[in-house]
């Protein structure tokens, strides 16, 4: 398969399972750690919107207000955006596909006792928050 063809598959399987370790275990399979995608990525500076999501899935889990850094990458002629985030210092891979608006942020845990954490989410823009959700996961 090409990076384009694995590219959609994640996307596909992002879309349609309820086994999210297996996207992620694909990610990094078929995509993640290969120097050929790694080189077709570009670093972006910033989005507002993937931050925004990230400090509500680090709110939610840890029940708190989170400092969230984020460095994430735009495969070039995709709309697939990934990268490294730190979650008040715990580490995390944040995976989303812009055209669809569907993403996955995975935080392993601190130990090897604990399970991953996973959060499948989608996003949509508003010119005024709906009342009763805005902000909610």
């Amino acid at each position: 398969m090409t990076q384009k063809e694995h590219i959609k598959e994640l996307e596909k399987r992002l879309k349609n399972t309820s086994n999210l370790a297996e996207v992620g275990n694909y990610f990094l399979d078929h995509l993640g750690e290969k120097q050929s995608f790694i080189k077709q990525s570009t670093p972006i500076e910033t989005h507002p919107l993937l931050k925004a999501v990230v400090e509500k899935c680090g709110e939610s889990l840890f029940k708190k207000k989170c400092v969230v850094n984020m460095f994430l990458s735009k495969v070039k002629d995709a709309d697939f955006i990934h990268g490294f985030c730190a979650i008040d210092n715990r580490s995390a891979v944040l995976l989303y596909f812009e055209k669809s608006d569907i993403g996955l942020l995975v935080i392993p845990p601190l130990d090897l006792k604990s399970n991953m954490d996973f959060f499948r989410f989608s996003t949509f823009v508003t010119k005024q928050p709906l009342s009763g959700i805005s902000g909610s996961i």
